[in-house]
C-alpha cells in the first residue's frame, strides 16, 4: 500500500487528536531540532527577524516543517555564516491523522468485510493544526547581513 500525498490532508476536517498516554502507537514526528544558529544569543546580538506566517487554516506534517528547517538552515549558512543567525521553530507537531486503509488488491472487498475493525489506522507521521497568520519559522540575524546579502 502506497502512501497518499499530503494534498489529501491538507485541510482540517476533524476534530483535535493529539498525541497523548490515550492514543499509543503513534511514530515520533520527523523534526526533532527546534533552534539552529547561535542559540545563546543576546536580542541585541540580531536585531532584524523575519517570520514564515500562515494565511489560511491548514495542517502542515512533520516532515513539512523538517524539510523547512533544512531549507532555511542551509541558505542561512551559505550567506550568513555558521553563527550569525538564529532560527526558531514556532511549531511543534502533536496532531495525529487517522486515515482508513484502502486496499486495491485480488480479494479485497472479502478482506475488508471480515477485518472491519482494524481498518482504521493511524498515520505514520503527526500533523500540525494551526489557525491563520500563525508564525511557523523565525530567523533572527544582524542588519550586516542583510545590506550584505540583498
Amino acid at each position: 500500500m502506497g502512501r497518499r500525498p499530503a494534498r489529501c490532508y491538507r485541510y482540517c476536517k476533524n476534530k483535535p487528536y493529539p498525541k497523548s498516554r490515550f492514543c499509543r502507537g503513534v511514530p515520533d514526528p520527523k523534526i526533532r531540532i527546534f533552534d539552529l544558529g547561535r542559540k545563546k544569543a543576546r536580542v541585541e546580538d540580531f536585531p532584524l527577524c523575519v517570520h514564515l506566517v500562515s494565511d489560511e487554516y491548514e495542517q502542515l506534517s512533520s516532515e513539512a516543517l523538517e524539510a523547512g528547517r533544512i531549507c532555511a538552515n542551509k541558505y542561512m549558512v551559505k550567506n550568513c555564516g555558521k553563527d550569525q543567525f538564529h532560527i526558531r521553530m514556532r511549531l511543534h507537531p502533536f496532531h495525529v491523522i487517522r486515515i482508513n486503509k484502502m486496499l486495491s488488491c485480488a480479494g479485497a472487498d472479502s478482506l475488508r468485510q471480515t477485518h472491519a475493525p482494524l481498518i482504521l489506522k493511524l498515520f505514520p507521521t503527526i500533523y500540525n493544526k494551526f489557525t491563520f497568520f500563525l508564525m511557523i519559522i523565525s530567523i533572527y540575524f544582524s542588519i550586516f547581513n542583510y545590506i550584505h546579502n540583498m
